[in-house]
């Protein structure tokens, strides 16, 4: 195959000028200089950023070796033990039987939460947004150690939240899909 050297969109012309009508191809050029006319899907493959190509999760939790969590929201902290492969027991306030799906998922939506946006890349950043009162909190504990997402709302702002992990340094902006999901637990 050949190599394509650049792939841009160029004005669809021809002859003097005139337009062609509206098209979903766009023209590449090669590496021996032809010019070729491509479906836009090609050209979007190229036009990529940084933020589109990194990898979004927040943190880095094996599901299946996660020995507890913490879930704190409202101020209130639940803690939750895993007894055997699947059941899961409420360890904290008290010994209680937990709903085994319910922490699962829990498990799951947090550990597989993305960021939407990189508010601030900086170690230091979490200085300058306020994480004292946090919407919610979870810490999970599996074989590789601590890992905790702390979501904070944006005040005035309903639908905007922002979130540091332990795992990704920087503060990031969040789905408030995202961010309701261990409310709701």
């Amino acid at each position: 195959g050949r190599l394509i050297s650049d792939c841009y969109l160029l004005t669809p012309r021809i002859g003097q000028g005139l337009r062609v009508s509206s098209t979903s191809k766009d023209r590449c050029r090669v590496d021996d200089g032809k010019l070729f006319t491509v479906f836009s899907y090609v050209k979007n493959g190229f036009e990529k950023e940084i933020f589109d190509l990194r990898d979004k999760k927040l943190l880095r939790v094996e599901n299946d070796t996660v020995a507890s969590t913490v879930l704190t929201t409202r101020g209130k902290s639940i803690e939750f033990g895993k007894t055997n492969a699947n059941s899961w027991q409420i360890t904290k306030p008290g010994p209680l039987r937990a709903d085994d799906y319910a922490v699962g998922n829990l498990i799951r939506s947090v550990g597989n939460a993305e960021m939407t946006a990189v508010i601030e890349s900086a170690e230091n950043s979490a200085n300058r947004y306020s994480f004292r009162r946090p919407f919610a909190s979870v810490e999970i504990i599996d074989e590789a150690g601590l890992h905790v997402l702390t979501i904070a709302k944006v005040r005035g702002d309903d639908e905007k939240y922002y979130a540091k992990s332990s795992d990704t340094a920087g503060i990031f902006e969040i789905s408030s899909t995202v961010a309701s999901e261990p409310v709701s637990y």
